[in-house]
Order: structure tokens, then C-alpha cells, then sequence
């Protein structure tokens, strides 16, 4: 009398449905090593620091750190996806045809053989992890440890190349507008200095002092090139240094 082990052994050696999704087994690679979830946790001791910074922070910060292994994951998962369309078309073909002679030449019953068959049919097919997310964590802990506090938020993980995107496409942004205001900064010539200090007769055009009342004269633009002023004429004065300070970059 077979035991329940030997059994199974020969309904899937003698059976042709599991012989052919063996082979198809052995057509496809898929990526086994990703995950269903990710997580990543930031934690902060500082309730101001834990209420300013949120999930979206801490997204970009991993973003940041982390893009080029995430998008590895990402190329998994959709090289799963494309495999697994395939392989699901060839394995949902397969169907049992030798259930009745199989379970004559192992002498059992026909429902026992197509049970075990049919088992063993879902137990090899391959099930590879065709989604993913990563779940941002920002969490409070006080300095004793008495209060705690969190939020969390889930993210389709393709989502990070599009967010990567508006990160990169952001840095672009930031990085021309930083190098046309050093250009444009650039545009300071001594002698185009002098000409606005002469013009406004070497005092401060807010406070009316110059250099005989102790001050350091500056050449200032009334619109910051910070945003958009131009180094002409027309958007420059003479200020001395207190007011200038004092003004910061405001129009």
C-alpha cells in the first residue's frame, strides 16, 4: 500500500500535464529576490523637526540615496510582468488527458490521481512578485522615551521614477536659475560700480549718509537678481552697508 509521499512522487512522475509545465518551468527566470514591501523609517527626538518634516520628505530622501537600486527593482518587477504574461498563457493551456490510464497503471483511484495532479499543478507554478510598494514611516520619540507618535504613508514603488523626474527636473530648474543670477552678477564691472555711485552722488539713497559718515557704500539692486533683476543702470543704487543688511532681499 502506497503511503501518502509515494503517492504524490508517482502521479508526478507518470503524469504528462506536470512533465510539460516542468518544462515550461525551465524556460522562464524570473526575479525572485524582490520584495512585496519596502519599508524605510526616519526618527526624530525633536517634536518641531517631527511636525515639519513628513512622508514626502522622507520619500525624497531615499529617492535621493537609494534611486539606482530601486530602479533595478523596478526593471525586475516589470521583467516580471512581461514573463509572467507569457508563461500564464502556456501553463493555463495545459490540461490533464492521461488521468484515467495514469490512475490505472498506479492502481488508484482516477479522482485521487487528478487530486494530486491538480495540486501539484499549483504547487509548481512559479509566482513571481509582480507589484510593489514602499511604506515611508516618520516617527517621534521623546527624548525619555514616554511619548511616541507617527505617520505613514504607502507608495506604488513605480512611483518613484516619476518623482525622481520631478526631482532631477527641479535641480535643473534651480541649478539654471542659480547660474543665471551669477551671470548676471558677473555684470558688476568697477567701473559700472563707480558710474552708479557718482550718479547717486556717493550716498545712501535711503538714509542719505556716505563714507564721511562712517559707512561702506554698496552698489545694490533694487530688484534682486534672486528674482529676475537685471545689473543695469536703472535697477541699481547706492546704499550704505547697514541698510543694505537691513533690506536683505527684499524689494
Amino acid at each position: 500500500m502506497l503511503d501518502s509521499t509515494q503517492m504524490i512522487a508517482r502521479v508526478r512522475n507518470d503524469s504528462t500535464m506536470l512533465a510539460k509545465l516542468s518544462e515550461i518551468n525551465s524556460r522562464y527566470f524570473f526575479h525572485f529576490d524582490v520584495k512585496k514591501h519596502y519599508g524605510r523609517k526616519k526618527v526624530f527626538s525633536d517634536k518641531n523637526k517631527f511636525n515639519r518634516y513628513d512622508c514626502d520628505d522622507l520619500l525624497e530622501n531615499v529617492i535621493a540615496r537609494e534611486y539606482i537600486d530601486f530602479a533595478k527593482i523596478i526593471w525586475k518587477i516589470r521583467d516580471n510582468s512581461e514573463q509572467y504574461t507569457k508563461y500564464r498563457s502556456e501553463t493555463d493551456r495545459l490540461k490533464s488527458n492521461d488521468a484515467q490510464r495514469g490512475a490505472e497503471r498506479l492502481g488508484i483511484p482516477v479522482w485521487k490521481y487528478t487530486d494530486i495532479e491538480s495540486r501539484e499543478y499549483w504547487n509548481m507554478i512559479k509566482t513571481p512578485v509582480l507589484s510593489s510598494e514602499i511604506e515611508c514611516i516618520v516617527q517621534y520619540i521623546s527624548p525619555k522615551g514616554k511619548k511616541e507618535q507617527s505617520k505613514s504613508r504607502v507608495y506604488p514603488i513605480e512611483m518613484i521614477e516619476d518623482r525622481y523626474q520631478q526631482i532631477r527636473l527641479k535641480n535643473e530648474r534651480l541649478s539654471s536659475k542659480e547660474n543665471k543670477a551669477k551671470a548676471e552678477r558677473a555684470k558688476m564691472s568697477a567701473k559700472l560700480r563707480y558710474q552708479i555711485l557718482q550718479r547717486d552722488g556717493f550716498k545712501c539713497q535711503i538714509c542719505g549718509r556716505g563714507a564721511k559718515d562712517g559707512v561702506k557704500l554698496h552698489v545694490d539692486h533694487i530688484i534682486p537678481v534672486s528674482k529676475g533683476g537685471k545689473t543695469v543702470p536703472e535697477n541699481l543704487r547706492t546704499l550704505c552697508d547697514q541698510c543694505n543688511f537691513g533690506k536683505g532681499a527684499d524689494i
